[in-house]
């Protein structure tokens, strides 16, 4: 545990960023550049070394909303950990991921509900209380990025989850929410695994067996309903990564898209049963590709299909930055660069993914060998249960990887295009072969000796300019070749009262792969450790 990082100074950490460079996107054309949406993809997290990473959520609306964290592994963005935040109105929620040893955990001081609770019962040395990422994702999750998501806010502030949510202004509990312990059972199951249920009177009686999530837009609680409409434009998320050692700390506001889902999209917080069926009103669920499937067909809640939308938005075939390498008597300042690749795991037949990396003889997440029990192949619908392994069909329909083209320029405008065989993927052992392809959701791209990140796997790309030890670099980026390009999603036509698994279907999808990360700087001076900072500067796009 790097208790260095002072609950205290991760708010100034993340309040500072907060005041620099707003990314948003626009899912529609209305709404301004303003920074404020209903969905936020932070490029990177990580807890490798000394490094540890915050968190910062506003909620800006007069509404009660239920907001998903997911964290992403970096390999290939399986689920390495999601909870949900219930956020009363004007409310702030503040968290940091750490490593205890080989434990990755997730805590917060905050006294903002979640779902579940985080472990009061078993506080971290810091004294806060924390989620550990479960076992299951743990291996490679030390670095990744994280999904923010509006899943739906109250229709008005009288819903029995927005009144237990609602932080108190007198007595002793000033501060606390009036019953974040209360609320915790809106998140069970309501009924069977992937039966649909309409819609309950509201707003209901007393009634201690009805408890769970009805369908995206309702939950209820000891027989009391609470209803949600779509989230709106609400929330600002910034974030902030630090080197609890050299004291490098550097962050900037999460890339926030607006207009993301059309409807609620609430989901109960409960581990699948059986476990080879898929929770389609599940916790994997809302995602980048949408809203839990079981309800997207239904009028007024959210609907799949939001995926070709974000690659049309974040696609960009060329990421521009600077670049340094620069390393003087007294002095050295280096760059790294992320480029994050989200919601790759949409375009996965997942169940046939999972079982591929799973058991005996298991595919190693992060080789860059094609993946023999998930191959490229065509677009197919499939049964919701997969057949054995051995009956192979296509599987993988990514963009991964990804073939990159660097044009380096130093700053008196001389150009190098850098050759394949100055491309490594390190630590590169003698006479590995040289690579130009980025394998994972998230890379780290390394310019100088030095690695800023200290990153699981970076890519090095050696520059040879004259001697130039800066300039500036457009990473030319193509999707791969090696099979067609789908996303892959569940099909359910949901009837009252019956449980519908529904197939998968994988569909061509166009544009090209969506593009999230930064550039980040470390100066470093040998007589002054304490005069040692960073930064990060996003990256610039184009076709």
């Amino acid at each position: 545990m790097k208790v260095s990082f002072k609950p205290l100074s991760l708010a100034l950490a993340v309040s500072a960023a907060a005041a620099g460079y707003a990314g948003t996107i626009n899912a529609q054309t209305l709404g301004g550049n303003t920074s404020i949406g209903d969905l936020a993809i932070v490029p990177y997290y990580t807890v490798r070394d000394n490094w540890t990473t915050g968190v910062s959520i506003i909620n800006t609306s007069a509404s009660t909303q239920v907001v998903k964290v997911r964290l992403r592994r970096a390999t290939d963005s399986m689920d390495a950990l999601d909870f949900n935040v219930v956020m009363s109105p004007f409310d702030v929620f503040n968290g940091w991921l750490d490593n205890d040893g080989d434990n990755v955990r997730f805590y917060t001081n905050d006294n903002t509900c979640t779902v579940p609770q985080a472990g009061y019962e078993t506080l971290g040395e810091s004294g806060a209380p924390y989620f550990q990422v479960p076992a299951i994702f743990a291996d490679f999750a030390e670095e990744g990025y994280i999904e923010v998501i509006g899943m739906g806010r109250t229709i008005n502030e009288t819903q029995p989850i927005a009144v237990a949510a609602e932080h108190n202004t007198t007595g002793a509990d000033i501060g606390f929410p009036a019953d974040c312990d209360g609320l915790q059972n809106n998140f069970l199951r309501y009924a069977a695994v992937n039966e649909y249920n309409t819609s309950l009177p509201s707003p209901g009686a007393a009634n201690p067996a009805q408890n769970g999530v009805v369908n995206s837009e309702q939950t209820v609680l000891n027989g009391l309903t609470s209803n949600f409409d779509t989230a709106d434009n609400f929330m600002k998320v910034a974030w902030v990564i630090k080197d609890t050692t050299a004291g490098i700390e550097m962050g900037d506001t999460a890339v926030m898209i607006r207009n993301f889902l059309d409807g609620p999209s609430i989901t109960n917080q409960v581990a699948a049963a059986p476990l080879d069926i898929e929770d389609l009103q599940g916790y994997d669920y809302p995602d980048l590709n949408g809203g839990a499937p079981l309800s997207a067909s239904v009028a007024g809640m959210a609907d799949i299909g939001e995926y070709g939308p974000i690659r049309s938005l974040l696609g960009g075939r060329v990421a521009i930055n600077e670049w340094s390498k620069n390393v003087q008597a007294d002095v050295t300042v280096n760059t790294d660069w992320v480029i994050t690749v989200p919601g790759q795991y949409t375009m996965l037949d997942l169940p046939m993914y999972l079982g591929s990396i799973t058991g005996a003889g298991a595919f190693d997440p992060t080789s860059k060998e094609l993946n023999p029990g998930c191959p490229r192949g065509p677009l197919v619908a499939v049964p919701a249960v997969p057949p054995a392994l051995g009956v192979l069909r296509g599987c993988d329909f990514r963009d991964l990887p990804l073939t990159v083209t660097p044009i380096v320029y130093d700053r008196e405008e001389l150009e190098e295009e850098v050759p394949n065989d100055q491309i490594v993927i390190s630590p590169t052992p003698p006479g590995t072969v040289q690579t130009n392809e980025l394998y994972y959701e998230v890379n780290v791209i390394q310019w100088g000796d030095t690695p800023v990140l200290e990153a699981a796997a970076s890519t090095t790309i050696t520059v040879d300019l004259a001697g130039a030890v800066f300039g500036w670099a457009a990473l030319a980026m193509e999707s791969s070749d090696a099979g067609v390009l789908g996303v892959c999603a569940y099909d359910v036509t949901p009837s009252a009262g019956v449980v519908t698994n529904g197939d998968l279907v994988c569909a061509n999808v166009g544009g090209d792969a969506p593009i999230v990360g930064f550039a980040a700087w470390e100066r470093n001076f040998t007589r002054n450790p304490d005069a040692n900072y960073g930064r990060a500067i996003g990256h610039a796009y184009e076709d």
